[in-house]
C-alpha cells in the first residue's frame, strides 16, 4: 500500500509522464489534473495527498482560487516547481504555505530525488500528531533542515548519522535546546554537524524527551558563526591534503617538550597513521578545531601528510572531462567565437574551461542555458552542472556552473586546478553575503594571470556600482557590468567580457630641466 497519493497539477504531457512512471515506481498512486477545480473533489477527503503544482498552470487559475487552494491544502505537502528565478515570486508561494519551491533551472529529474524523503518517508498520524521525516544531506543540507523545523516551529529530535559519527539536535517548537556529538555538547556539537555533508538522518516530531538546555544561541547566531568558520576550516583543509590524506605525528618526544597545547588523547589517535576523515572526527576536539590543530602541527614540523588520491584525483578530473559529451553551440556567431577564444587565449585544437560562479540562486545554471540551448546537453560532474561545446574545429570549451555555497572552493578543486576564464555573478540584492562573496572571489584568483570579470545580477538604476564594488575588493579597472543571465544578450555579454583587464601605470609627473644645467 502506497504512502501517499501524489496529485500533479499540470498540462505538458512529457513532464506529467515522467512524474508519473517515477513516482509509480515508488508504489505511490498519482493522479494528473490541468485545472484547481478538477482536483478539489479527489483530495478533499484525503490527509496523505501530496501536491507537486507546475507553476503556469496554476497560475492561469483564478487568483482567489490560487488562494483557496493554498488555504484548504496548505496543511498538506504542496510543492512548486517551473517557478521563474525570482526571489519574490519564490517566497510568495512559501508564505501561501508550499513545502518546497524548485525554479525553472531544477531539472525534472533533480526535482524527483529532492522530493523522495518528504513524500515517501513522511507519514502522518493525526491521533499522535508526529511525524517522522528522514534523507540524505547529499540531497538536504543540515543548515536547510534547521531552517524548515524552525520556520515550522518543530519539536522532536533530530537524529544524523555519517560514516564515522552521530549526533542529535533537540528541538523545541523552533527552537533548539540541546545537541551532542559523542562528547561534544551545545553548540559546538551544533557547529560540528554543520560541517557534515553526508549521511542520513532522521527527524521525530515528538514531544516527550528530556529538557535538558544547551544551546543558548539563535539559530541565525549558530549560522553565522558556523559561516565565519566556515572560511578557515575549508582553508585549512586545502592546506593538509583530501579527505584520504594520511596523517601521523613525528618527533613525539619533541612535541612533548614544546610549548604547543595538545590534547593528549588527541596525540595519541595520530601518534599512529591514521585516515583524514577519520580524525575529523575524534573526541577531543570539533571537526574546525582538529582541522586548526592539524595545521599547527604542520607549520611546527610535528605533522606528516601523504596524500596518495591527490594523483588519482588529477587523473578523474582528466578522464570527467574527456567524457563530457559536445553540445551544440549557437549563441555567438563566427566573430564573435573568435573573439571570445582571442580574448582567453584560447588556440586551435585546445580545450578550455569557463567557470561560471553565481552567489545565490541558479544564476550560473541560467547562463548554461542559454549557451547550449538545449537542456539534454548541460550534464552533472562532481556536484556541479557542465556543458561542452566545439567552438572551433577541434577546439572546444566546457562551461562549469556552480553556487557559492558553503562547499564551492572544495567543489572547484575536483573539478579542476585552473580554469582559462572565471565569470562571478554577483547578486547584488544579497549584500549579507558580500563579505564570503569576496573572499571565494580571491581565493579562486591565484594569481595576476588568471581571467575573470565579475557582473551584478538583479540591479537596480538606484544602485551605486561603483560603491559595491569598492565593498566587493574588485579593482578600479575591472568593469562590474550589469546583467540578467535569464537573457541570451546579457549571457553572450558575459563570455565576450571575459578578458585580461590591465590596470593603468600612473603617469609620471614632467620634469622640467633647467637649460644652464644640461648644458
Amino acid at each position: 500500500m502506497s504512502q501517499y497519493s501524489v496529485v500533479i497539477l499540470d498540462t505538458d504531457d512529457s513532464r506529467t509522464d515522467y512524474f508519473e512512471s517515477m513516482f509509480k515506481k515508488d508504489d505511490h498512486v498519482v493522479s494528473i489534473y490541468g485545472s484547481i477545480g478538477s482536483i478539489i473533489q479527489h483530495a478533499e477527503n484525503s490527509d496523505k495527498v501530496a501536491f507537486l503544482v507546475e507553476y503556469n498552470t496554476l497560475t492561469a487559475e483564478n487568483r482567489l482560487d490560487v488562494i483557496k487552494f493554498f488555504k484548504d491544502y496548505s496543511r498538506q505537502n504542496v510543492f512548486m516547481f517551473n517557478v521563474p528565478d525570482n526571489a519574490n515570486k519564490r517566497l510568495a508561494f512559501y508564505e501561501l504555505g508550499a513545502k518546497r519551491v524548485f525554479d525553472t533551472s531544477h531539472p525534472l529529474d533533480e526535482i524527483y530525488y529532492a522530493l523522495i524523503w518528504p513524500i515517501k518517508n513522511m507519514v502522518s498520524d493525526s491521533n499522535k500528531n508526529l511525524l517522522i521525516s528522514s534523507g540524505q544531506l547529499e540531497d538536504v543540507s543540515l543548515k536547510s533542515l534547521i531552517n524548515n523545523l524552525a520556520r515550522e516551529e518543530r519539536s522532536g529530535i533530530l537524529k544524523i548519522v555519517t560514516e564515522n559519527n552521530s549526533g542529535k539536535v533537540y528541538f523545541r517548537d523552533g527552537y533548539i535546546t540541546h545537541a551532542q556529538v559523542g562528547l561534544h555538547v551545545g553548540e559546538k556539537a551544533v557547529l560540528h554537524m554543520l560541517f557534515w555533508h553526508t549521511g542520513e538522518f532522521i527527524f521525530n516530531a515528538t514531544t516527550s524527551f528530556n529538557d535538558t538546555v544547551s544551546v543558548s544561541l539563535s539559530i541565525v547566531t549558530l549560522l553565522i558563526i558556523a559561516e565565519d568558520l566556515r572560511k578557515s576550516y575549508l582553508q585549512n583543509l586545502q592546506e593538509i591534503g583530501s579527505q584520504k590524506a594520511i596523517v601521523q605525528v613525528t618527533y613525539s618526544g619533541d612535541l612533548n617538550s614544546s610549548s604547543i597545547e595538545i590534547n593528549n588523547g588527541f596525540k595519541d589517535a595520530i601518534i599512529r597513521p591514521a585516515i583524514l576523515s577519520v580524525i575529523l572526527e575524534n573526541q577531543f576536539y570539533t571537526c574546525y578545531e582538529t582541522a586548526q590543530k592539524l595545521i599547527e602541527l604542520k607549520n611546527y614540523g610535528f605533522l606528516s601528510v601523504t596524500d596518495a588520491e591527490a594523483t588519482v584525483i588529477e587523473k578523474k578530473k582528466e578522464k570527467d572531462n574527456q567524457e563530457i559529451p559536445l553540445g551544440t553551440f549557437s549563441l555567438l556567431d563566427n566573430d564573435e567565437t573568435l573573439e571570445l577564444c582571442h580574448n582567453v587565449s584560447l588556440e586551435k585544437l585546445q580545450s578550455g574551461k569557463i567557470l561560471i560562479i553565481s552567489t545565490l540562486g541558479k544564476s550560473s545554471y541560467h547562463a548554461l542555458q542559454s549557451i547550449v540551448q538545449n537542456g539534454s546537453d548541460i550534464h552533472k560532474r562532481n556536484n556541479t552542472h557542465v556543458c561542452r561545446v566545439e567552438v572551433l574545429t577541434q577546439t572546444d570549451i566546457s562551461f562549469y556552473s556552480l553556487t557559492m555555497d558553503e562547499t564551492v572552493l572544495e567543489s572547484v578543486g575536483k573539478i579542476s586546478d585552473e580554469f582559462t576564464a572565471i565569470a562571478f555573478l554577483v547578486d547584488v540584492q544579497k549584500t549579507d553575503v558580500f563579505e564570503y562573496t569576496s573572499y571565494v572571489m580571491h581565493g579562486l584568483i591565484k594569481n595576476e594571470q588568471t581571467l575573470w570579470a565579475p557582473f551584478a545580477i538583479n540591479s537596480t538604476e538606484e544602485m551605486d556600482l561603483e560603491q559595491l564594488k569598492s565593498t566587493l575588493n574588485i579593482p578600479e579597472h575591472i568593469p562590474f557590468i550589469a546583467s540578467d543571465p535569464t537573457r541570451e544578450e546579457d549571457v553572450k555579454q558575459i563570455l565576450l567580457s571575459l578578458k585580461k583587464y590591465i590596470a593603468p601605470q600612473p603617469e609620471e609627473p614632467d620634469v622640467e630641466v633647467d637649460q644652464d644645467e644640461e648644458l
